[in-house]
């Protein structure tokens, strides 16, 4: 017994000197072993429950071939229940990402209960898994923002800070590669496991903003506490970001974003330049460029950056409603119309453009008959029988045609959001101008009921 206890404390000062020494040699990847201990975890306790056992065995003095056999049974166990679970979490990676990128396809096409379905299979599968989380709570964020829900704002930002809590997901090892054959291979998969966690900080920043911006819609008020924690999620994330990583211009942007709500325009500017010097995410810093000069009434300018960003990327809706807004803002509502028009072409779920839609056909309306009634135009070429000579008649047919245009537009825009007050505001403004006062009153009535103070 005596030298049993002896060869064991030998055993253990050779594995203690030999833990010091890749410690000391900076070997040990401590991240690695994490994601190991947590994939061979079953491999990990059986392992432990057989050390136990045989030291049972040992110290009950059974004879060698008994200690032996045993040993070599649990070893081959172990050994089988190595390569199973390596193998099972080989397979569920590949069906982990089978339903990711079903998911983020059913989200491009806005189906987002077949999106919601695929990315919860996936994290079914493995719910650790940073890419469908992300991509979960991206979709979540799409439709809040799309249908005024924030109820989908808040899952999201839930599921968002669930993925953060869960830290970089990096591939199971137990030293730090030295050979130059294997150092690259290990170094990026770590940098994509880096990449991963910062793609969910830079989210919960896109979820933040636009549950602050919903939330100001509807309390009437300006909401900078969500801002500022947006502000300083992406700042946080462009820290983690490796050096030159693609998605470094991405987060730049969308800091501009977070710094032009809370109207820091100067800064935001010198972000989304940062955007767009990086490349890549060009276009989008262009965009986010444009709407701080916007909202700093520099509406020329504004355009330009816009047309910059069209010029990269021209399906996007987003670009051509925020270039609509800016021709609207220097008075010309027959071209704004053709962005916002473009707009909807590439999104025709964008209940934003269909309601600037039918703002500029109201103004343009109310400007024709403004024009009658101001000017009291004399045509020469009027005739009582032929009333489409008629000037009246032909402005009064402007006006309809104008308001007719707006009313639906406003219809179209409820139909995709129900929730948004100020769409019954407008719609009841346009009835009220086509003398259609019961449907006004009824339209004003709705507005009032989803909080809106007019």
């Amino acid at each position: 017994m005596d030298d049993l206890q002896h060869d064991f404390g030998n055993i253990f000062l050779i594995v203690a000197v030999l833990f010091v020494v890749l410690c000391w040699w900076n070997r040990l990847n401590w991240n690695g072993i994490k994601a190991y201990i947590y994939v061979y975890r079953f491999t990990i306790i059986f392992g432990v429950i057989s050390a136990i056992l045989i030291g049972f065995y040992i110290y009950y003095e059974k004879s060698w071939s008994e200690i032996a056999s045993i040993a070599i049974g649990l070893v081959a166990l172990i050994i089988a229940l190595i390569s199973l679970e390596s193998s099972t979490s080989q397979l569920k990676e590949i069906q982990t990402d089978y339903w990711n990128t079903r998911g983020i396809d059913h989200r491009k096409n806005k189906e987002y209960y077949d999106a919601f379905q695929a990315f919860d299979k996936g994290i079914h599968l493995d719910n650790r898994s940073t890419k469908c989380l992300v991509n979960k709570a991206n979709a979540l964020c799409q439709k809040g923002k799309r249908f005024g829900d924030e109820s989908s704002l808040e899952e999201a930002l839930k599921t968002i800070d669930y993925a953060i809590s869960i830290g970089p997901k990096y591939p199971p090892a137990i030293l730090t590669r030295k050979t130059q054959r294997e150092k690259p291979i290990q170094e990026n998969q770590e940098e994509m496991a880096i990449q991963g966690y910062a793609n969910a900080l830079k989210s919960k920043c896109d979820i933040l903003i636009h549950l602050a911006d919903l939330r100001e819609k509807h309390a009437g008020e300006q909401i900078d506490e969500l801002r500022n924690e947006a502000l300083h999620t992406i700042e946080k994330a462009i820290a983690t970001y490796p050096p030159n990583n693609p998605q470094l211009p991405g987060a730049y942007a969308t800091k501009g974003t977070a710094l032009y709500k809370l109207s820091k325009y100067d800064d935001a500017i010198e972000a989304c330049d940062k955007a767009v010097k990086l490349g890549r995410y060009e276009a989008l810093g262009w965009a986010i460029k444009g709407n701080a000069l916007e909202s700093k009434g520099n509406h020329w300018a504004a355009i330009k950056d816009f047309n910059k960003a069209i010029e990269l990327k021209p399906d996007s809706s987003v670009f051509w409603y925020s270039k609509g807004q800016s021709i609207r803002a220097l008075g010309d509502n027959l071209l704004a119309l053709h962005a916002y028009d473009k707009a909807i072409e590439f999104d025709k779920l964008d209940s934003d453009a269909w309601n600037q839609r039918g703002m500029a056909m109201f103004d343009l309306g109310c400007k024709s008959l403004n024009s009658l009634e101001s000017q009291n135009i004399k045509n020469i070429f009027s005739n009582g029988e032929l009333f489409w000579l008629n000037t009246d008649s032909a402005v009064y047919g402007e006006f309809n045609y104008y308001l007719n245009n707006a009313l639906n537009s406003f219809d179209r825009a409820i139909d995709i959001n129900p929730n948004d007050s100020m769409f019954w505001v407008n719609k009841g403004r346009v009835l009220s101008e086509l003398g259609r006062t019961t449907e006004a009153n009824e339209a004003y009535a709705k507005a009032r009921e989803l909080g809106s103070s007019g």
